[in-house]
């Protein structure tokens, strides 16, 4: 495997694995839903060549001068393999950037998207506990065009499910900087705090309910004992903004270390 798991988790093969296909950094991104930073990195890293902006380039400025031959031919009832032998070989981009300076739209796409029996292996694959990621990679698909396939079949992701799913394993897991990450239900108050995974750091979570409320972005969560997979009410502290490591809040007098925030009156 190329690289190490990152903590949504998302390996650097995955994403070079998608750009491949996609040729696009921010499709990629949204597919795993990170950064484009985060995709731009790992590319370089692995030194993966980066042309997807000079393929967007290059399908963007094709056939300037015989848009509107290509929108008539088009709105004429050709397909793509027509306007190829007519106008010479190009991606369906470089037709797409044409009809839209010419002010032509593409028709919707009638031929199938799914192939034959690849319903059948999501559906098998995902109760089996497979993941979209994991899916999109054993069938070669985006993991957008995974979910969106899901969605129209009524398959229910793990998540979706919840304790219903015959692999659910209490929604917990361990990210890759040691952190637990905990699945919250769409329903659940502290649900505005999940990452892009429907899941939150559970320190984070155990504190939330603690309180009785979602913890505001300036707060932070301290691991008294500096082990982040124990996530036990008495070895966390809430701060305020970025703590150092093997610090503690303790009362300066006594060295207790139950504190605590107090109003003013």
């Amino acid at each position: 495997m190329v690289g190490k798991s990152r903590s949504n988790p998302v390996t650097d093969e995955q994403i070079i694995s998608h750009y491949r296909e996609s040729q696009s950094v921010y499709k990629t991104a949204a597919a795993f839903g990170i950064g484009s930073t985060t995709v731009h990195r790992v590319l370089k890293k692995h030194d993966e060549p980066r042309n997807g902006l000079e393929l967007y380039r290059q399908n963007a400025t094709m056939f300037v001068g015989q848009e509107q031959q290509i929108r008539e031919m088009y709105e004429r009832g050709a397909t793509m393999k027509q306007l190829r032998e007519q106008f010479g070989e190009a991606s369906t981009y470089a037709f797409k950037y044409a009809l839209k300076r010419a002010g032509g739209t593409l028709r919707e796409n009638t031929a199938p998207l799914v192939r034959d029996g690849e319903i059948e292996k999501i559906r098998q694959m995902n109760a089996d506990g497979v993941g979209q990621v994991g899916i999109s990679l054993a069938l070669n698909r985006s993991q957008s065009f995974i979910s969106r396939t899901m969605r129209k079949n009524g398959i229910d992701t793990l998540e979706a499910q919840g304790e219903k799913h015959s692999r659910w394993k209490g929604g917990r897991y361990k990210d890759g900087n040691g952190y637990i990450r905990a699945w919250v239900a769409k329903d659940d108050p502290m649900v505005v705090m999940a990452l892009n995974d429907s899941h939150v750091l559970e320190h984070r979570l155990v504190m939330a309910r603690k309180l009785g409320r979602p913890l505001l972005r300036t707060e932070t969560i301290h691991h008294i004992d500096g082990n982040h997979s124990n996530n036990a009410p008495e070895n966390l502290q809430l701060r305020q903004g970025k703590h150092g490591k093997h610090v503690v809040m303790c009362c300066l007098d006594c060295g207790s270390r139950n504190v605590g925030h107090v109003r003013l009156d």
